[in-house]
C-alpha cells in the first residue's frame, strides 16, 4: 500500500524544494559579504587584488543551480583571499594547468560541493577543462586530495560560520528590538 501523491502536490514541493535551495545559496553569497559584480560575459571568475567575484547574468545560465553552483564555486576561492583563510593558489599567481593552479581549482571544486550539498543542490562537474591537470596534480602528489578537501572543508566552513554569524546578529538584533518596546 504506497501514498497517493497527487500532481498538484509534487509541483508545489519542487517549487519548496527549489525555493528553499534558492533562499539558502542566496543567504550564502549575502552572509558573505562578498563584492559580486554581474556582467554579461561568458565566464566567471574571481579577482583577487580587486577582492571581487565576477559572474554572468542569471539569465545566461541554463539553471538557477548552475548559477549557484558557479557562484559557490567562485566563493570558495574568495575564502583564499589574505584576509580570510591566506590560501597559496589565491595569493599568488599560479599560471592556468600549473600544479598550483589545478591545486586551487581542486579546492574551490570540492568546496563549492560542499556548500551546493548544504543547500541541496544537486550539481554536475561543469569544469572539464581543470581534469587533466587535476590527473596530473593527483599522480605527482599522492597527499594532494587530502589536503585540498581539508582546505575545501575550511573554506565552506567559513562561509557556514558567515552565514551563523549573520543570523545570530539578526536574531539579536531582534531581541533588543523587542527588549526596547
Amino acid at each position: 500500500m504506497g501514498i497517493a501523491i497527487s500532481w498538484r502536490n509534487r509541483q508545489r514541493s519542487s517549487s519548496l524544494i527549489s525555493l528553499a535551495f534558492r533562499s539558502t545559496s542566496y543567504n550564502l553569497l549575502l552572509s558573505s559579504g562578498a563584492r559580486i559584480v554581474h556582467r554579461p560575459a561568458d565566464e566567471a571568475f574571481y579577482h583577487p587584488i580587486r577582492d571581487l567575484i565576477q559572474l554572468p547574468t542569471k539569465a545566461q545560465f541554463h539553471d538557477e543551480g548552475r548559477y549557484y553552483a558557479t557562484a559557490l564555486h567562485e566563493l570558495t576561492h574568495w575564502t583564499g583571499h589574505h584576509a580570510r583563510l591566506q590560501r597559496e593558489g589565491v595569493m599568488s599567481a599560479c599560471p592556468f594547468g600549473s600544479p598550483g593552479y589545478a591545486f586551487e581549482e581542486l579546492i574551490a571544486e570540492m568546496g563549492a560541493a560542499f556548500l551546493c550539498a548544504y543547500a541541496g543542490i544537486q550539481g554536475e562537474l561543469r569544469h572539464e577543462g581543470y581534469i587533466d591537470s587535476w590527473l596530473s596534480l593527483l599522480k605527482a602528489d599522492k597527499r594532494a586530495i587530502f589536503r585540498s578537501s581539508g582546505h575545501a572543508r575550511s573554506a565552506s566552513e567559513y562561509v557556514l560560520n558567515l552565514k551563523q554569524q549573520l543570523k545570530q546578529a539578526v536574531l539579536d538584533d531582534s531581541l533588543c528590538m523587542n527588549d526596547g518596546a
